[in-house]
């Protein structure tokens, strides 16, 4: 971790910026995590608030239970309407696949209990690398794929074909990251590779009966 660590002051040794440039945040790296609502579009916007609100409740009890900062410093977290994204410090990736199988258990505890119009079905995506914040908010390629992950044609067909609750995908370097710490069960995984606009890049998606 310590020849990341001087990576990253390399990385973020820049002058001012010049007047007229945008100001960005240091580069951080770390691990981040989006959630999206499936079909959140196609729900009564009267129950969009519940759904929501379940949303929040759900991973954030996840979180806590995993030793997961869910009161998080500002831009760590950021809502996205129909789901959000989550920052946290690299180490989370010792924790991802049990935050995940938690995150699961939450879903079918509030599932057996709501009415079916606020039933909750998941996608989410994981990855690390390099982010940056400018003046409207994330920025940088590490970001970008995390979004085309979560966003990705091959994880919303997983979703609909499993019959499950949820879908999980992880981008190929931190699958690697994970499986060498022995963080998630390898066995449970399939290579895919997420084809969306400019982005052709190797992932993983958790597939279990």
């Amino acid at each position: 971790m310590k020849h990341m660590n001087v990576l990253t002051r390399r990385l973020t040794r820049r002058s001012k910026p010049k007047s007229g440039e945008p100001r960005v945040t240091e580069l951080a790296y770390m691990a981040m995590m989006g959630v999206d609502i499936a079909g959140f579009g196609r729900l009564d916007p009267y129950v969009h608030p519940a759904v929501r609100a379940s949303l929040y409740r759900i991973v954030g009890e996840a979180a806590e239970s995993n030793a997961i900062p869910w009161d998080q410093p500002e831009k760590r977290r950021e809502d996205r309407g129909d789901g959000f994204y989550l920052l946290a410090d690299i180490g989370v990736i010792d924790r991802v696949e049990d935050l995940v199988v938690a995150i699961d258990a939450g879903l079918r505890r509030h599932n057996r209990r709501a009415p079916a119009e606020q039933r909750v079905t998941l996608r989410m995506a994981f990855h690390t690398g390099f982010v940056q914040h400018d003046e409207e908010g994330l920025t940088g390629p590490d970001p970008l794929l995390l979004f085309r992950l979560l966003d990705s044609k091959v994880l919303k067909e997983h979703l609909a074909e499993s019959g499950r609750q949820s879908a999980f995908a992880i981008s190929a370097p931190a699958h690697h990251a994970a499986v060498q710490r022995r963080a998630l069960t390898a066995a449970d995984y399939v290579e895919v590779v997420v084809e969306e606009k400019e982005t052709r890049e190797r992932a993983w998606i958790r597939h279990v009966p």
